[in-house]
Protein backbone atom coordinates (compact mmCIF):
# COMPACT_ATOMS: atom_id res chain seq x y z
CA UNK A 1 0.00 0.00 0.00
CA UNK A 2 2.89 2.23 0.85
CA UNK A 3 4.35 1.65 -2.61
CA UNK A 4 1.01 2.47 -4.24
CA UNK A 5 0.80 5.85 -2.47
CA UNK A 6 4.43 6.56 -3.28
CA UNK A 7 3.85 5.69 -6.96
CA UNK A 8 0.73 7.89 -7.13
CA UNK A 9 2.62 10.73 -5.45
CA UNK A 10 5.52 10.49 -7.93
CA UNK A 11 3.16 10.32 -10.93
CA UNK A 12 1.20 13.33 -9.63
CA UNK A 13 4.38 15.35 -9.06
CA UNK A 14 5.69 14.51 -12.56
CA UNK A 15 2.37 15.40 -14.19
CA UNK A 16 2.22 18.77 -12.38
CA UNK A 17 5.89 19.45 -13.08
CA UNK A 18 5.60 18.68 -16.81
CA UNK A 19 2.52 20.87 -17.19
CA UNK A 20 4.26 23.85 -15.60
CA UNK A 21 7.17 23.58 -18.04
CA UNK A 22 4.92 24.22 -21.07
CA UNK A 23 5.16 27.17 -23.50
CA UNK A 24 2.89 29.55 -21.58
CA UNK A 25 5.31 32.47 -21.86
CA UNK A 26 5.02 34.67 -24.96
CA UNK A 27 7.74 34.63 -27.61
CA UNK A 28 9.59 37.64 -26.21
CA UNK A 29 12.39 37.52 -28.77
CA UNK A 30 9.92 37.45 -31.72
CA UNK A 31 11.82 34.68 -33.51
CA UNK A 32 8.69 32.63 -34.20
CA UNK A 33 6.04 35.33 -34.33
CA UNK A 34 5.19 36.62 -37.78
CA UNK A 35 3.20 39.85 -38.05
CA UNK A 36 1.11 41.15 -40.95
CA UNK A 37 2.21 44.18 -42.98
CA UNK A 38 1.98 47.41 -40.99
CA UNK A 39 2.64 45.65 -37.69
CA UNK A 40 5.72 44.72 -35.71
CA UNK A 41 6.40 42.19 -32.96
CA UNK A 42 6.76 43.75 -29.51
CA UNK A 43 7.30 41.35 -26.60
CA UNK A 44 5.68 38.52 -28.52
CA UNK A 45 2.60 40.44 -29.65
CA UNK A 46 1.87 42.08 -33.00
CA UNK A 47 1.24 45.82 -32.70
CA UNK A 48 0.58 48.54 -35.28
CA UNK A 49 3.70 50.37 -36.37
CA UNK A 50 3.38 53.98 -35.27
CA UNK A 51 5.20 56.30 -37.62
CA UNK A 52 6.71 59.35 -36.03
CA UNK A 53 6.63 62.74 -37.65
CA UNK A 54 9.29 64.92 -36.05
CA UNK A 55 8.31 67.99 -38.06
CA UNK A 56 4.53 67.69 -37.65
CA UNK A 57 2.93 70.38 -35.54
CA UNK A 58 2.11 74.07 -35.39
CA UNK A 59 4.39 76.79 -36.73
CA UNK A 60 4.15 80.56 -36.31
CA UNK A 61 5.84 82.92 -38.70
CA UNK A 62 5.41 85.40 -41.50
CA UNK A 63 4.53 85.46 -45.19
CA UNK A 64 5.45 87.88 -47.96
CA UNK A 65 3.93 88.08 -51.42
CA UNK A 66 6.20 87.56 -54.37
CA UNK A 67 3.20 88.26 -56.62
CA UNK A 68 0.09 90.11 -55.39
CA UNK A 69 -2.76 87.89 -54.23
CA UNK A 70 -5.74 88.55 -56.50
CA UNK A 71 -9.08 86.86 -55.81
CA UNK A 72 -11.72 88.96 -57.63
CA UNK A 73 -14.65 86.91 -56.29
CA UNK A 74 -13.60 88.01 -52.78
CA UNK A 75 -12.60 91.56 -53.80
CA UNK A 76 -9.01 90.84 -52.81
CA UNK A 77 -6.05 92.27 -54.71
CA UNK A 78 -3.15 92.93 -52.39
CA UNK A 79 0.48 92.44 -51.60
CA UNK A 80 2.02 92.21 -48.15
CA UNK A 81 5.30 91.93 -46.30
CA UNK A 82 5.75 89.98 -43.05
CA UNK A 83 2.07 89.11 -42.68
CA UNK A 84 1.69 87.02 -39.50
CA UNK A 85 0.67 83.48 -40.43
CA UNK A 86 0.25 80.19 -38.64
CA UNK A 87 0.77 76.85 -40.33
CA UNK A 88 0.25 73.26 -39.34
CA UNK A 89 1.73 70.09 -40.79
CA UNK A 90 0.08 66.76 -40.05
CA UNK A 91 0.66 63.28 -41.35
CA UNK A 92 -1.76 61.88 -43.89
CA UNK A 93 -1.43 58.40 -45.32
CA UNK A 94 1.82 56.95 -46.63
CA UNK A 95 4.08 59.77 -47.78
CA UNK A 96 1.22 62.32 -47.89
CA UNK A 97 1.19 65.24 -45.48
CA UNK A 98 -1.41 67.93 -44.90
CA UNK A 99 -0.31 71.58 -44.86
CA UNK A 100 -2.75 74.07 -43.36
CA UNK A 101 -1.93 77.77 -43.65
CA UNK A 102 -4.02 80.31 -41.75
CA UNK A 103 -4.38 83.37 -44.01
CA UNK A 104 -7.39 84.69 -42.09
CA UNK A 105 -5.50 87.86 -41.07
CA UNK A 106 -5.62 88.73 -44.80
CA UNK A 107 -8.97 87.20 -45.76
CA UNK A 108 -11.26 86.22 -42.85
CA UNK A 109 -11.94 82.49 -42.79
CA UNK A 110 -9.33 81.53 -45.38
CA UNK A 111 -7.45 78.59 -43.89
CA UNK A 112 -6.58 76.29 -46.79
CA UNK A 113 -5.57 72.72 -46.04
CA UNK A 114 -3.80 70.99 -48.92
CA UNK A 115 -2.10 67.64 -49.34
CA UNK A 116 1.47 67.17 -50.48
CA UNK A 117 4.02 64.40 -50.85
CA UNK A 118 7.19 64.18 -48.76
CA UNK A 119 10.50 63.40 -50.46
CA UNK A 120 13.60 63.85 -48.35
CA UNK A 121 12.90 66.97 -46.32
CA UNK A 122 10.59 68.65 -48.85
CA UNK A 123 6.81 68.45 -49.10
CA UNK A 124 5.71 69.07 -52.68
CA UNK A 125 2.15 70.28 -53.29
CA UNK A 126 0.87 69.73 -56.81
CA UNK A 127 -2.46 71.08 -58.09
CA UNK A 128 -4.17 70.83 -54.69
CA UNK A 129 -7.59 72.50 -54.75
CA UNK A 130 -9.03 74.54 -51.90
CA UNK A 131 -12.60 75.82 -52.26
CA UNK A 132 -13.43 78.84 -50.11
CA UNK A 133 -17.09 78.73 -49.03
CA UNK A 134 -18.17 77.61 -52.51
CA UNK A 135 -17.20 81.05 -53.85
CA UNK A 136 -13.63 80.70 -55.06
CA UNK A 137 -11.52 77.72 -56.03
CA UNK A 138 -7.84 78.17 -55.35
CA UNK A 139 -5.30 75.77 -56.86
CA UNK A 140 -2.15 75.54 -54.74
CA UNK A 141 1.29 74.46 -55.96
CA UNK A 142 4.58 74.76 -54.16
CA UNK A 143 7.11 73.33 -51.79
CA UNK A 144 7.66 73.37 -48.05
CA UNK A 145 11.07 72.56 -46.62
CA UNK A 146 10.87 70.91 -43.21
CA UNK A 147 13.57 70.15 -40.72
CA UNK A 148 13.93 68.50 -37.35
CA UNK A 149 15.23 71.82 -36.04
CA UNK A 150 11.60 72.96 -35.73
CA UNK A 151 11.57 75.37 -38.68
CA UNK A 152 9.81 75.43 -42.04
CA UNK A 153 10.04 77.60 -45.11
CA UNK A 154 8.18 77.44 -48.34
CA UNK A 155 6.75 78.99 -51.45
CA UNK A 156 3.18 78.63 -52.63
CA UNK A 157 1.64 79.69 -55.91
CA UNK A 158 -2.11 80.31 -55.91
CA UNK A 159 -3.98 80.10 -59.18
CA UNK A 160 -7.20 79.32 -60.97
CA UNK A 161 -7.69 79.50 -64.72
CA UNK A 162 -7.05 83.14 -65.64
CA UNK A 163 -9.66 82.99 -68.41
CA UNK A 164 -12.32 82.32 -65.77
CA UNK A 165 -14.43 85.06 -64.22
CA UNK A 166 -13.33 83.55 -60.89
CA UNK A 167 -9.62 83.84 -61.70
CA UNK A 168 -7.18 83.59 -58.78
CA UNK A 169 -3.48 84.44 -58.85
CA UNK A 170 -0.64 85.17 -56.51
CA UNK A 171 2.43 83.77 -54.81
CA UNK A 172 3.79 83.85 -51.28
CA UNK A 173 6.98 82.91 -49.48
CA UNK A 174 6.66 82.00 -45.81
CA UNK A 175 8.69 80.77 -42.88
CA UNK A 176 7.90 79.74 -39.36
CA UNK A 177 9.08 78.00 -36.22
CA UNK A 178 7.42 75.64 -33.74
Amino acid sequence: MKKLFLSLFVMGALTFGLQSCGEDDPDTDCTTTGCPAGQECVNGACQDIVATCDFCGDYSGTATTTQNIAIPALSVDTGFVDLPVDANISQGTGSDYILTVDLSSLIPGVVPAVSGTLSGSTITITDAEYVYQGIATIVVNGTVDVSVTDAISGSLVLSYPPSSALAVSGAIDFEGTK
